[in-house]
């Protein structure tokens, strides 16, 4: 532990000194109060130990300038004083100070303090680790809107260092008019006591550093605390996508009200949260985690939770339990019933808690529950998919119909009317692959598409695409070339569906590439897998949208795929396929020099006896 020692006696410092540091403990010695902030400021202690009579400034005054640089961060600070300066001792606790010892010193008494102190700081340090390790900022302000705390999701959301803002007010988070209105609105809170976003929650907008505003869920905590109150709001960043991870709460200066204030912030928080000490035994619980289980505080605390879950539950979880207590940090999504039998889903992490020595003591659960997440999702699939069944069958007569009559009459009518229906049976056609796809890609998701998965000879598949697809490249006017081949490569496929996405490549390569070029197919093997791999000569793909290409209705350019045609759902497909064969996919590119996509499948190895 690094200890600040302010003494102005160097007599009685000296031993002091020496005692501490046979204990292990690292000290920085000062003889005055000036000299202590500013050690304290260049690199602040574990733990200060202030003298009160000192010269140039005495320890009072020390101690209130070093509790003022400390914001969020507690760090201990014991005041050294006679047995009998009453004053003196109450002027340092109104100053700041944690606790005293009394001169002369008693090495037992100085060391179980100490300890004391270690052990304190060791609770608030696990503390802050789950304020920093939650999805959600967390900050908190004092009555008169001055930031105390601000955490790392904060930070991320936000765009702000800690430096930037704490001591600054919280309405440099805010747009206008919001921002000009919140001195106002928490002065007539705090006299009136009408609540419009305290105690409620509501959705507000928020601005980050660069100017830009954001929707947010915003729910905000009053606390009491001993000189007056505190306000912890939790903001849920909603304009992205990922909403609903990790859902806990803490707040800063929780040491001096770590029983009740803990529990009344993690009882706030919209995520589930809990304690589990190594023996699997719980020793906290936040009312979600309480109310999601329908366990009283009485019955949770002590409860194992292997009895918890239950046998089925607890084996499933098991690889997760045993992977936090080794130390590392763990996450997955699981199905679970609920006390009323309902089915929920969640999302969990596990954060180890260690101590100062490395040695796993227990873990945090935290916990969201995206029931609604997984509902809305079954909801659009039925929906697209009922949708799209319902368009199948009138689309179908349509481009029949259209088929039929400019077969049979496209030279009887004038050309403005021809250019008409061959537009809507373009269109037809294109809509008519929309909705194979859509329901294609639902089919996958679901786990309902059928692959009849056989060994086979992968050349003789590349060759029959090539040659289905051959109207691509008379259409865009290019030439398909095999470069490399592996006549002797067998894979365990779906022949439909392995051509299925070397249609996707092929014709993707053909659309994008420059007149009277080449697309150049390459299929490698290699001891464990095979590569096959389509490479066009065309624009590239654009740095903006490599990281969204096998994603649904992806698509680089709207007006380019206009003209390209298309539904965005190819590649997102052949993803799901060639994942659902064993295999992966992937690509390379250099803008404006071309595109290569590729799959790789496990390579089959059959003994002679068994090839043919």
């Amino acid at each position: 532990m690094h200890i600040l020692l302010a003494d102005d006696s160097r007599a009685t410092s000296l031993p002091l000194i020496a005692h501490l540091e046979r204990q292990g403990h690292c000290v920085t010695y000062v003889q005055n109060g000036r000299d202590a902030v500013e050690s304290y400021r260049a690199s602040p202690p574990d733990l200060v130990l202030m003298d009160v009579v000192m010269p140039e400034m005495d320890g009072i005054e020390a101690t209130r300038r070093i509790k003022a640089l400390s914001g969020a961060r507690w760090v201990p600070l014991l005041m050294v004083t006679s047995l009998s300066a009453k004053d003196e001792i109450i002027a340092g606790f109104e100053a700041g100070a944690d606790d005293y010892l009394v001169k002369p010193l008693v090495a037992e008494t100085l060391d179980a303090r100490i300890r004391s102190m270690q052990r304190i700081a060791s609770m608030q340090d696990s503390l802050f680790g789950i304020i920093d390790n939650v999805y959600d900022a967390i900050l908190s302000i004092d009555d008169v809107g001055t930031l105390r705390s601000y955490n790392r999701a904060a930070e991320r959301i936000f765009g702000y260092d800690p430096a930037e803002v704490l001591g600054a007010n919280v309405r440099m988070l805010m747009p206008s008019p919001y921002a000009e209105e919140h001195d106002g609105y928490l002065s007539r809170y705090l006299r009136e006591r009408t609540p419009h976003v305290i105690g409620i929650g509501r959705k507000v907008s928020g601005r980050r550093k660069n100017g830009e505003v954001f929707p947010m869920v915003l729910s905000v905590t009053e606390v009491r605390i001993s000189n007056g109150y505190q306000f912890i709001g939790i903001v849920r960043d909603i304009s992205r996508e990922e909403i609903a991870r990790k859902k806990a709460e803490a707040s800063s200066r929780l040491i001096s009200q770590r029983g009740r204030f803990i529990q009344t912030i993690t009882d706030a928080m919209p995520g589930l949260l809990a304690y589990w000490d190594k023996d699997l035994c719980c020793t906290f619980a936040n009312k979600s985690y309480l109310e999601w289980f329908g366990k009283s505080p009485d019955a949770m605390l002590g409860m194992n939770m292997r009895d918890l879950l239950g046998e089925t539950l607890f084996a499933v979880n098991e690889p997760y339990i045993r992977g936090v207590l080794a130390g590392k940090r763990q996450q997955f999504e699981r199905q679970i019933t609920k006390a009323d039998g309902s089915i929920g889903h969640t999302f969990a992490y596990y954060i180890p808690d260690l101590d100062p020595d490395g040695t796993v003591v227990g873990f945090f659960a935290l916990v969201t529950d995206v029931t609604p997440l997984k509902e809305v999702e079954r909801l659009k699939s039925e929906f697209v998919s009922s949708v799209s069944h319902e368009l199948r069958t009138p689309l179908t007569s349509i481009r029949g119909a259209l088929g039929l009559v400019l077969g049979l009459y496209a030279k009887d009518f004038p050309e403005d009317v021809r250019q008409l229906l061959e537009t809507a049976n373009r269109n037809s056609q294109r809509l008519t692959l929309l909705i194979n796809d859509i329901l294609d890609l639902e089919k996958l998701s679901a786990g309902k598409l059928q692959f009849d998965m056989k060994i086979q000879s992968l050349m003789p598949l590349i060759d029959e695409a090539l040659s289905a697809n051959q109207g691509f490249a008379t259409e865009y006017r290019v030439r398909f070339v095999v470069v490399e081949r592996a006549d002797e490569a067998k894979v365990l496929v779906d022949g439909h569906r392995l051509g299925q996405v070397l249609a996707n490549y092929l014709s993707n390569a053909a659309k994008y590439s420059p007149r009277d070029g080449t697309v150049e197919i390459r299929v490698r093997l290699t001891d464990r897998q095979v590569r096959v791999a389509v490479q066009d000569f065309g624009p590239g793909v654009p740095q903006s949208f490599r990281a969204h290409i096998f994603g649904k209705f992806s698509q680089a350019d709207s007006t380019d795929t206009r003209e390209k045609g298309g539904t965005g759902l190819g590649l997102a497909i052949t993803k799901e396929l060639i994942e659902y064969m064993g295999g992966k996919v992937g690509f390379d590119s250099v803008e404006g020099q071309g595109a290569t996509f590729f799959f790789d499948l496990p390579a089959i190895d059959l003994a002679p006896d068994q090839a043919g």
